[in-house]
């Protein structure tokens, strides 16, 4: 589900103090049942009270002008500690504030949920893949091979793979890597992920992972391997939806806002969108669409044509002509129209290899669809009713 920190924060606090409405309350339980990042926090927010009282909302102090000696409420608080919160008067109104300030006072360090930008911009016609670090300086990956200076620390780029050790000087926030149209990119992260980029695709992600799970987020398309970590769930973002592992390898296609796709090679993950969740099997497919609220369903796929893209190579199954001209431009970094648009609909079934010139697919598209094509003096291809 889609929802704010802040508010649900509130909402949590106003539900231990016994002040939150009915119908609030009903959308809290949903969220929390629902929702693996909101349970961990309800547990985390509640955690230091006693069941009792959270139960029967506190009743035992709400009285006005009744006493509250805090050390009773909070299991195991020793006297003498330096947080120690003295008696307090309380009504049942400041109930809440009291609450949010034993949570802050006995979880100074915790952990939020990390926020990422979705209006990051960036060049996505540049020649090589940049990585911009969490302070806006910018690393050119394509030119700086080798060991790669960030600060004191070293980062190993090489074979269009980039990979790094934990280290202290390294950038805290959120670092973006951003695969440019026409290439493709490996990343390795802190935790020993393995993250492959497709083009015009950029990740944001820390350098080392600081909370109780492990959370990135992806605009394009990627293919990951994560690291096994049951007590550090994995998190993938994907605008308004999120996937959530704990050990596995899928592959994740948000190109089309119209139609996000996950496919799982092995393990489990679980795909939350703002209406459903549902676990994926191995081998399963879900496909979300904007605007749906049905049930998401999952099916097989095949994943010689899903994750072709990781060797080059692009499958087209009665593709429209359409789909093509969206797919060229993000291989071969060229401009691609259509003369005219009956032609949209043209079916063609076959591949495209990137590592191949692309008169070779060309030449296939005309002889199996009847479509021919040409460029013009600005190197925009065309493509034309035969």
């Amino acid at each position: 589900m889609n929802w704010e920190p802040e508010h649900i924060h509130q909402l949590m606090t106003e539900k231990l103090a016994g002040t939150i409405s009915a119908p609030q309350e009903q959308y809290l339980d949903e969220l929390i049942e629902n929702d693996a990042v909101a349970r961990e926090k309800w547990e985390e927010i509640s955690k230091p009270f006693k069941t009792e009282d959270i139960n029967n909302r506190f009743e035992r102090f709400s009285a006005k002008n009744h006493p509250i000696d805090f050390a009773s409420i909070i299991p195991g608080e020793k006297k003498g500690k330096r947080n120690i919160i003295k008696p307090v008067i309380i009504t049942t109104a400041s109930i809440a504030a009291c609450i949010a300030i034993v949570f802050f006072l006995l979880n100074p360090n915790r952990n939020n949920s990390m926020i990422f930008s979705n209006s990051e911009t960036w060049n996505d016609t540049a020649a090589y893949t940049q990585l911009k670090l969490s302070n806006g300086d910018i690393i050119n990956l394509g030119m700086d091979t080798g060991l790669v200076a960030v600060g004191s620390s070293k980062m190993n780029n090489l074979n269009r793979t980039l990979s790094y050790h934990v280290n202290e000087d390294l950038p805290a926030g959120i670092s973006t890597l951003m695969v440019p149209i026409g290439l493709n990119y490996k990343i390795t992260l802190s935790d020993g992920t393995e993250v492959w980029l497709n083009s015009q695709t950029r990740m944001q992600f820390p350098f080392k992972f600081n909370s109780k799970q492990r959370e990135v987020a992806i605009h394009g398309e990627a293919y990951l391997k994560v690291t096994r970590d049951a007590k550090h769930p994995f998190i993938v973002h994907l605008d308004d939806k999120r996937v959530e592992v704990l050990g596995t390898e899928f592959n994740v296609n948000d190109y089309n806002k119209d139609k996000v796709a996950v496919s799982l090679v092995n393990g489990s993950v679980k795909m939350h969108t703002a209406d459903a969740s549902i676990v994926l099997q191995p081998g399963k497919q879900v496909t979300v669409t904007p605007g749906e609220k049905s049930a998401l369903k999952q099916e097989p796929f095949d994943a010689k044509k899903v994750l072709g893209w990781r060797d080059g190579i692009y499958y087209f199954d009665n593709a429209r002509l359409e789909e093509i001209c969206k797919v060229l431009p993000r291989w071969y970094g060229i401009t691609v129209v259509m003369d005219n648009n009956t032609i949209a609909g043209t079916l063609f079934s076959g591949t495209v290899d990137r590592n191949q010139k692309i008169d070779i697919f060309l030449e296939n598209l005309s002889l199996t669809a009847g479509v021919q094509s040409y460029f013009d003096s600005k190197g925009i291809l065309h493509f034309k009713e035969s």
